[in-house]
């Protein structure tokens, strides 16, 4: 999710336990901020809360789109996988918060590294792919309360999604445009959803895809 100087800023405001510090990303939908939980007795966490913009909180699809990412997202419980840690609504506002990774997307690794003139580290990139695997795997294999699968799939699996923190691990992000069982949003017939240079034939094509599409 890329900076949006145009989307409208809720720096300084609180939402439920969570005080808005700064804005790190803002797209189409929602922004992401760097956001402090306070607590009793001096208590404090920072997180990142993703907010759909205020001029779209009337819009049921998006606020839809929001609750899916957080009920997905909320069962994956892995280190490769960026933490989903509340849902909540204050005001007419939805957010949804997330444990904050310190570090940057792969997208950015990549840029600075061919702008430096040396590429890539292959072994770096191996490690990087290797963290995202592990993290996509155990969202493949997510299963309900009877053991049943839920199918999910990313759909959105790009060097922008994957995360990679400075003490060396990555993790996905990003959930918001997954499929999987009991979702409320469903895709449209011809409708493409993901990032048209990282997507799968079968996506392209606007096919049924599986978990084969993320990798």
């Amino acid at each position: 999710m890329a900076r949006d100087a145009h989307a409208p800023s809720l720096e300084g405001s609180r939402l439920g336990r969570y005080r808005l510090r700064f804005r790190i990303a803002s797209g189409g939908m929602a922004s992401v901020y760097l956001a402090q939980l306070e607590g009793s007795h001096g208590f404090e966490r920072w997180v990142a809360v993703k907010v759909i913009h205020p001029h779209l909180t009337g819009e049921r699809r998006f606020a839809n789109m929001l609750f899916d990412e957080a009920r997905v997202a909320a069962r994956i419980h892995h280190p490769n996988v960026c933490a989903v840690l509340d849902f909540g609504e204050e005001d007419g506002v939805l957010y949804l918060v997330m444990e904050y990774l310190h570090g940057e997307s792969f997208s950015s690794a990549m840029r600075r590294a061919w702008k430096g003139g040396e590429g890539m580290d292959p072994w770096f990139a191996a490690r990087v792919t290797l963290d995202a695997a592990m993290g996509l795997h155990a969202a493949h294999a997510l299963t309900d309360q009877d053991g049943q699968t839920l199918g999910v799939v990313h759909r959105d699996v790009s060097p922008q999604n994957i995360q990679v923190l400075y003490e060396g691990q990555s993790k996905v992000v990003d959930f918001g445009i997954a499929r999987a069982k009991g979702r409320i949003t469903s895709t449209d017939v011809g409708e493409v959803k993901g990032k048209l240079s990282y997507m799968s034939p079968e996506q392209v094509r606007s096919q049924t895809v599986d978990h084969h599409a993320d990798v």
